[in-house]
């Protein structure tokens, strides 16, 4: 376990592939172990099930924060057979004192920006979760959105999720454009986080703006979806 001083926050992003692991089981209590042993404060989850049989008809997120402890808001993207839902999920530590699911635009898969006013005992800060899309032309079209929405917000700021691209791609490089830090281990190395057990790319994202100072970022080895958990740990500057 992590515990950090009442200024900062372990962050972690992670797409938990609805509980599936590399063994082809599902467990969201494995999962749940994950997040729990991360020591994190706040987390950004894609891929969140509620009510699907794939996975055992829970309410995942509701679950992992019953096993963790954790407040949580769930935003789904997806509607399947008129009752399973899809999407992202927010959990936290802290009080969870507004959220909102904003719709991504996008030709394929339905995407969303999930958003959750989080209260630390040091202040308010705003926290984004998302999963953009597979297509390139989707992602570009979806991140100029999100830095609309996101320049209308107060700071700290902090956005987390699967960008589905690595830094050099189009779309997160706008992203970056924007002002926000890409978390990233000392020297700038880029641990990859997809897929496991091998992973070649770094897809998965935490970025801070300038509210905030890094001390420590890097991936969580784990067979327990086909992403690796990454983590950031940020110190408030206020």
């Amino acid at each position: 376990m992590c515990y950090l001083k009442p200024n900062h926050l372990r962050v972690l992003t992670y797409n938990i592939r609805h509980g599936e692991g590399m063994d082809n089981r599902v467990s969201i209590r494995r999962t749940a172990w994950v997040i729990l042993s991360s020591g994190a404060d706040i987390c950004g989850l894609q891929e969140v099930d509620k009510w699907n049989l794939r996975s055992g008809m829970f309410n995942q997120a509701k679950k992992l924060a019953e096993l963790c402890s954790m407040n949580y808001v769930y935003g789904p993207n997806i509607r399947l057979a008129g009752i399973s839902l899809y999407g992202c999920a927010i959990l936290s530590r802290y009080p969870i004192i507004k959220c909102c699911n904003y719709k991504l635009p996008g030709s394929g898969e339905k995407r969303g920006f999930l958003k959750a006013v989080i209260r630390l005992r040091t202040g308010k800060i705003v926290f984004f979760t998302t999963h953009l899309g597979l297509d390139e032309n989707d992602r570009v079209t979806q991140v100029q959105y999100i830095k609309e929405i996101i320049s209308s917000e107060v700071k700290p700021l902090i956005l987390t999720g699967d960008l589905n691209e690595e830094a050099g791609g189009p779309a997160v490089k706008n992203l970056l454009a924007g002002n926000l830090l890409n978390c990233l281990p000392p020297n700038n190395r880029t641990p990859a986080t997809y897929p496991t057990p091998s992973p070649a790319q770094k897809i998965d994202y935490v970025l801070a703006d300038n509210k905030f100072q890094l001390k420590k970022a890097g991936v969580i080895l784990s067979t327990a979806s086909d992403h690796l958990p990454y983590y950031a740990d940020l110190l408030i500057d206020r």
